[in-house]
Parts: C-alpha cells; structure tokens; sequence
C-alpha cells in the first residue's frame, strides 16, 4: 500500500469514528501511538458556546455554507513559531434532535511524525520532497493563513456548524489553549494538550531505545548479518514490548516507504542497519527539539 493510500484510509478512518459516536466519549489514541505516522484523534463530546479565542492565532474568518453545507475557520499564526500540532471543536446544528443525536466533536492533529518521516525520505530521495502532502503533514508556518474544514454535504440533517479553535503547539514548545470556564478538560484544549506532551515524551523514549537495540547488535563486531540480528533483536523485544511490533514490521520491509511492503534482508546488511540507526538519530534530535513545555 502506498504512503498515499494509507494517508487517505487514516483520514477515512478519522471521519468513520467522529460519524459513528454518538454518545459523550473520552476515544483517544494511546498516548505514545499519538506520535506514530499520520496522527489524528477525534472525541464526541457536547460543545458549549464559547468567546473565547487561541492566543497567537488571529481569526480571520468563521463561515457555514448552508448550501454546500461546508463549514470552515480561517486563521492566521501571529505567533513567531511555526505550530506543529493543533486541534479544534465542531459545534453542529441539526434539524432533528433527540438523546443520542449528539454531533457535536473535538479533534486534534499533530503533524510531528508525519513531517519528520517525510524530511527522512525526502533527505535520502530529493525527487520525493513535496510530493505527499495531507492536512496534517506539515507545520503551520509563523505568518500563514490555513483553514480548518469540516464537510456536510452528505448529512442533509445538518443545518449549522461552528468551528472553534481550541489547542495549538509550537515548535518552541509552548502551547495555547481555551481559558473559558464554560469548557472542560476536551473541549478547552487542555486534555489534547497533556495527551501531546505524553506521547511525545513516549515516542523520544521509544526512539532512543530503537538505537539502543542497534547499538547492541553493532557491539558484536564479528556477526556478518547485523540486519538479521536487529529483527531477532526487535522480534525479542516485541514479545513483551507491543510498541516495537510497527518498527519490527518496517525494519523487516526495507521498501515500505517506496510501496513494496515484500519483506526481506538486504545484501548491504551492515548499511542497512547502520541507515536505520542514523534514522532515528534524527527522530531523538527533533523529538527533544519539540518537547511539550509546563506539563505534568
């Protein structure tokens, strides 16, 4: 499957679960899994009116086309950082009410992972660079105008949609979220806010014990095939350690990133494994880098 198709099945998925939940929920990802791949959580929740607003981020502009029943909020970043995760609640309108008809959500995205792994490839393949690009697959730059979007054009029922901005973090580590007392843990940012700060320490620690895995495959200097002994490694660690059973997978198909998930070593073992090590070198460097400040 390419990197593309697994972007759209996550967005696919994402919208699924805000469809599907009706009733007041606490969904949300495991902390650490927050920091792997394409990162979205979506959380139904009752969304009360709020004035509100996100410090270092200007709104511009706040629409709901009944026509194409599209809503959308248009934001600058004021703040001199570029933000690198971000997430926001959807108060719905509906013709029909009843208990369960809740439409209601919050959803929050961090684009860390996406953009690292992507910056990873592009180094190595300069012809990707720019190539693959999705709503959460990049930072919002300081100065850029971005526009949230949330399409009802296939649910007739929905008569209003209000999008509210609610959590951002930026790449200096500082964050902003809602100071309503109205709002509670979700819907003022504050809960996506410590989930972020949680699975970004989660995924540093998670990387830094990858390269001490291969470091200690490396320390045998008279085994030839130090890639098999990295999948005996990480298949060891897996056993107790879920976290390592994605990496194992990956490590396993050298190609995943260019859509052949065929497994196999290759020949260039002692390459392979030594690009694998420099790889998530770059992860701890940008991981430490983007740590989430002033939260327990």
């Amino acid at each position: 499957m390419s990197l593309s198709h697994v972007l759209e099945r996550s967005k696919r998925m994402a919208e699924r679960v805000r469809m599907r939940t009706r009733s007041i929920a606490t969904i949300m990802l495991a902390p650490f899994l927050i920091g792997y791949g394409f990162s979205q959580a979506v959380m139904t929740v009752n969304v009360p009116d709020t004035s509100a607003a996100i410090k270092g981020a200007l709104i511009k502009k706040s629409t709901f086309d009944p026509h194409t029943r599209i809503a959308q909020l248009t934001f600058v970043n004021d703040y001199p950082e570029d933000i690198t995760a971000w997430g926001y609640c959807v108060k719905v309108s509906t013709g029909k009410k009843s208990v369960n008809s809740n439409e209601d959500f919050c959803k929050w995205s961090d684009a860390l992972s996406s953009v690292i792994d992507l910056d990873i490839e592009a180094a190595k393949r300069p012809q990707t660079k720019g190539v693959i690009d999705c709503p959460w697959c990049h930072f919002i730059r300081a100065g850029e105008t971005y526009t949230l979007v949330e399409n009802y054009s296939l649910q007739p029922n929905v008569t209003d949609a209000r999008i509210i901005l609610n959590f951002v973090a930026y790449a200096d580590g500082n964050t902003a979220v809602l100071d309503d007392p109205a709002l509670d843990e979700i819907t003022s940012g504050r809960s996506q806010r410590k989930s972020l700060a949680i699975g970004r320490q989660a995924l540093l620690k998670h990387k830094q014990d990858l390269i001490k895995i291969g470091q200690d495959v490396f320390s045998n200097v008279n085994n030839p095939h130090p890639a098999a002994a990295m999948i005996e490694a990480l298949q060891r660690v897996a056993a107790t350690n879920p976290t390592m059973e994605a990496e194992l997978r990956y490590f396993k198909a050298p190609e995943w990133h260019r859509a052949n998930p065929q497994e196999f070593v290759p020949p260039l073992e002692h390459e392979y494994l030594s690009q694998f090590v420099a790889d998530q070198q770059v992860w701890v460097t940008e991981l430490s880098k983007h740590q989430i400040k002033g939260v327990r």
